[in-house]
């Protein structure tokens, strides 16, 4: 009898880390996406079945985490626009890396009108003179020539007023036109304009947002005495090659997308030329036929993702403008640019943003006359590296834009 005393406690004593451990708790992390383009989705629902408050939304990167109190168990993720999936999980080694695909819901519904906008707007945003424009909305904007224009959709806007009809310069609130920063992925464009100021240096099929501050400018772009105009390329599909284009009046643009090396990375190249020249060629009289007028713009963006918390970006722009009048005079400029940007997500609510940038602006005025002729060249360029870490305390402020307490800019 006594042996079995002994026995039964020391299979007691052996069971004890079996108990405790199956009692801890068991982290679930993963992404949530849309299944057919792959990108990720801010701002889903993550409910854990069954457990009431258990839940969290995912973050602008489109991750979650959260702690269930044993497996198996069954999660639910939702988002607007898109079917509700239910999931179960079994073991540790699934819950610790999932990727979650959502479909589109595709609903046929009847048309709904809003006009105005809510009476608190104005105190309840945090974005405080700033604008954000959907390029969507650009484009069904009337456009001189057939050509849209993303710099002079922005001067409908209240506050903004341009600098002659049919130009892209801007005037907001009293400024000048040269006390604007406009940037392109992070590195700045000096000379924003093509024909003398008639049609702006970007193409709208290459853009994926702009953002418009008017005023309380943040720290992040070094300051600016009247508006900073932020303007992203957007990135390649990763799902399949695509392409889009268009001909007008003043010049024809082509752009192309699609994955590069597989699921995890993707390019979009953008061109756009005008071809007033070619027809010059035509001419009867040879002093016609020897002028050059033509601008064109040439922008390209790499995205890879580089594991599950980092993704690095690889943008570039070149154009360039040229007005010659056989061969006597000659008159042109051009913008190049490129910029690095590496994002890490170091937890749900802590973000590490790297941008290395390099811009480069020249032109060139030139008279051959034999007597009093001249050649005028100027050139201007601009290194910088910036730095950011963002934090958010509340998990769903990054989903919903969030805020930046604290951001570093070092600069050469």
């Amino acid at each position: 009898m006594k042996n079995c005393f002994w026995l039964l406690g020391l299979v007691l004593f052996f069971s004890q880390p079996a108990v405790l451990w199956a009692q801890g708790t068991v982290e679930l992390k993963g992404v949530v996406r849309d299944a057919q383009t792959k990108e990720t989705l801010p701002g889903a629902n993550v409910l854990v079945v069954g457990a009431a408050g258990s839940g969290m939304v995912t973050d602008i990167e489109g991750r979650f985490q959260l702690d269930v109190a044993q497996l198996p168990v069954d999660i639910q993720v939702s988002f607007i626009g898109f079917e509700t999936l239910t999931l179960r999980i079994s073991s540790s080694e699934e819950a610790a890396n999932l990727d979650i695909a959502l479909r589109s819901d595709e609903v046929a519904l009847e048309e709904v009108v809003i006009s105005g906008r809510a009476p608190d707007t104005n105190v309840r945003s945090m974005d405080i003179g700033r604008s954000q424009v959907p390029i969507s909305t650009i484009k069904n904007i009337p456009a001189l020539f057939g050509e849209v224009d993303v710099l002079r959709s922005l001067q409908l806007l209240p506050g903004v007023t341009n600098a002659g009809e049919g130009t892209t310069g801007l005037f907001v609130r009293g400024g000048s036109a040269d006390q604007n920063l406009l940037q392109l992925d992070g590195a700045p464009v000096y000379n924003p304009s093509h024909f003398f100021g008639f049609f702006s240096v970007f193409n709208p099929d290459a853009l994926d947002q702009i953002d418009f501050f008017k005023g309380n400018i943040p720290a992040t772009f070094g300051g600016r005495a009247s508006s900073v105009i932020d303007i992203g390329l957007k990135e390649g599909n990763f799902d399949a090659i695509k392409g889009e284009g268009g001909l007008g009046i003043i010049s024809s643009k082509l752009t192309v997308d699609g994955p590069l090396f597989g699921e995890n990375s993707s390019f979009i190249v953008s061109a756009r030329r005008t071809y007033a020249d070619v027809f010059l060629r035509f001419a009867n009289d040879p002093n016609v036929r020897n002028n050059q007028l033509y601008f064109y713009d040439l922008s390209g963006k790499l995205t890879f993702r580089l594991g599950d918390r980092d993704k690095l970006t690889v943008s570039a722009y070149g154009g360039r403008d040229l007005l010659g009048f056989n061969e006597q005079f000659r008159l042109g400029w051009q913008n190049q640019l490129a910029s690095v940007k590496w994002t890490r997500s170091i937890r749900s609510d802590f973000f590490f943003d790297l941008n290395l940038y390099q811009s480069f602006y020249d032109y060139e005025v030139a008279f051959t006359d034999p007597d009093i002729g001249f050649d005028w060249t100027n050139r201007l360029g601009e290194t910088g590296l910036r730095a950011a870490w963002t934090i958010s305390p509340i998990a769903e402020a990054r989903s919903t834009g969030g805020f930046i307490p604290n951001t570093i800019i070092l600069r050469r």
